[in-house]
């Protein structure tokens, strides 16, 4: 499993992308964004969980007035 931190700027976007054969899990730490999981948008906040399945277009913008930051975990960890 790979587990680490994500920091994303006021504004910034992590566009629609996936991981073969790696779930993703995103606990929000800080912050709040705007997340998209397959066909599915919606907002997260401090304290919520995303959980992006294996093979499964996710991406997230920053939608609030501070840094987005979240612990991310991907298993199996990508090689």
């Amino acid at each position: 499993m790979l587990v680490g931190i994500d920091c994303i700027a006021v504004g910034q976007v992590q566009h629609p992308h996936l991981h073969h054969g790696h779930d993703k899990m995103y606990f929000i730490h800080r912050g709040q964004g705007e997340f998209t999981i397959a066909d599915n948008t919606f907002m997260a906040v401090a304290g919520d969980v995303v959980w992006a399945p294996a093979d499964t277009l996710h991406g997230v913008m920053n939608t609030g007035d501070e840094p987005l930051i979240m612990l991310i975990t991907m298993a199996p960890e990508p090689r």
